[in-house]
């Protein structure tokens, strides 16, 4: 594959250069750690937080503080922090799937002699880490609770629908066929309410159509036995997909006729009463609450509904990786302390308390880091702060059915699938397996060879 040929060419040429972060001690002789994604300015909650957990880091790693940077990871940017010598020691990164790319182009320190020497890593959830491991080596770990896609639903439009169970709760969809007879009896169009939506305004709504790829069976990405990777969407199961989306529009009328929608915009809808049903991340319950002023109880969240193939929602998050220049083993394990306490459940506490302090929404649904001892020390933790309603089987499902985004060249994909949803949605005479062709075609003479 020429991209990942070419990152690690150049990867080597970088790591070849002399010279690793020096050693910096604060007055009083701790080691510094440096760190980036750190509170920008104005943001006065995320600067609360960050300076009571580096009070608490100290308190658990006497000798050691850190450094919060502003900068915000970027491929550019960090490439050329790396070739500079001035990358900070500890890389937060907003997306899982670049996990398996950055350790195969060396790009991010070996975790596995550390973490064989931590106690607690037999209890990370084997599923969290696949994202960050090559050829059975282990290159970062999850920087806090992951995200899985989910159905949220507005409860008072289901109930005043008539779409409950026997107790008179609501009744979400539990399959695709279902989701279409919901939204049908939830859209009233003179009103401009509409059962559903679809995303077709940029990334977001490649980002989405994954589930309901994966729901069909199909997949966007495979390695053939020589190694290579090839472009496999444009097979039966995503052409159901996307076939399945453009029906939604021009066969069942259930999704708003002007679909140039962005994600900020659903969750406006949504708030306005004007959307029944969207494909959500619970996170955003937060958003919903301080953006949105919108009462968080009326919000039901469920699986997303069955395709042909089954259950199957999208899963990610941040990760940290350890600057692979680094070399002094007291600097190391400073970096690799500063990643394990992210996922505490010392740190965990200590944030949910803040939060809740400040009115924030705490405790919402998330695919679980641990398992074992520390998972139930975990589980306590959510419990004792909770403030959200629970949703108990959803959380147990998505952990189930959770999978991660497509490894190789994610973004490109998404700016390639991006106008093949736009057409589908926009026009109706749309040939979906056409579509998909001709755009898997060029992702992969463009991006995998």
């Amino acid at each position: 594959m020429r991209s990942l040929s070419c990152a690690l060419a150049f990867a080597t040429a970088l790591l070849a250069c002399t010279g690793s972060p020096p050693l910096r001690y604060d007055d009083e002789g701790r080691i510094i750690i440096t760190t980036n994604n750190g509170p920008l300015e104005g943001e006065e909650e995320r600067l609360i937080e960050e300076e009571q957990m580096i009070a608490l880091f100290e308190e658990l790693y006497p000798g050691y503080t850190y450094e919060a940077s502003t900068w915000q990871y970027s491929a550019q940017t960090f490439l050329a922090r790396v070739a500079g010598n001035t990358c900070t020691d500890v890389v937060g990164i907003s997306a899982a799937y670049l996990g398996k790319s950055l350790a195969e182009a060396g790009l991010a320190m070996d975790l596995t002699p550390l973490l064989e020497n931590w106690e607690q890593a037999d209890d990370l959830n084997p599923v969290v880490l696949q994202a960050f491991q090559s050829e059975g080596r282990t290159f970062g770990l999850p920087a806090g609770p992951g995200y899985t896609m989910c159905l949220a639903f507005n409860r008072r439009m289901f109930i005043d629908a008539g779409i409950v169970d026997e107790t008179g709760e609501p009744d979400p969809p539990d399959t695709w066929e279902e989701l279409v007879e919901c939204a049908l009896a939830l859209t009233d169009r003179e009103r401009g309410v509409f059962g559903f939506a679809v995303l077709d305004k940029d990334s977001a709504a490649s980002w989405q159509f994954l589930n309901w790829v994966y729901q069909a069976g199909g997949d966007f990405e495979r390695q053939d036995e020589e190694g290579h990777w090839r472009a496999v969407f444009d097979e039966p199961e995503a052409v159901q997909a996307l076939q399945f989306l453009h029906d939604l529009r021009f066969v069942h009328d259930v999704i708003p006729r002007d679909t140039f929608l962005a994600n900020d915009d659903q969750l406006t809808l949504f708030a306005a009463d004007q959307l029944a049903m969207m494909i959500f991340v619970p996170e955003y319950l937060d958003i919903m609450a301080r953006l949105h002023s919108y009462p968080i109880e009326n919000i039901g969240i469920c699986m997303l509904p069955a395709g042909p193939a089954g259950h199957a929602c999208v899963m990610g998050g941040g990760f940290g990786i350890i600057n692979p220049r680094l070399t002094d083993p007291a600097q190391i394990q400073g970096a690799f302390n500063i990643i394990t306490f992210s996922i505490s459940p010392e740190k965990l506490e200590a944030l949910y308390r803040i939060r809740s302090e400040q009115g924030r929404p705490v405790g919402w649904p998330s695919v679980s880091i641990w398992q074992g001892e520390t998972g139930r020390r975990w589980r306590e933790i959510e419990d004792r702060y909770r403030n959200v309603p629970e949703f108990p089987e959803y959380s147990e499902m998505a952990s189930r059915y959770a999978r991660y985004e497509p490894p190789i060249r994610c973004q490109q994909l998404y700016s390639e699938l991006a106008p093949v949803i736009q057409s589908a949605l926009r026009d109706p005479h749309a040939d979906c397996q056409a579509l998909l062709s001709r755009a898997a075609d060029r992702f992969e003479r463009r991006q995998l060879y």
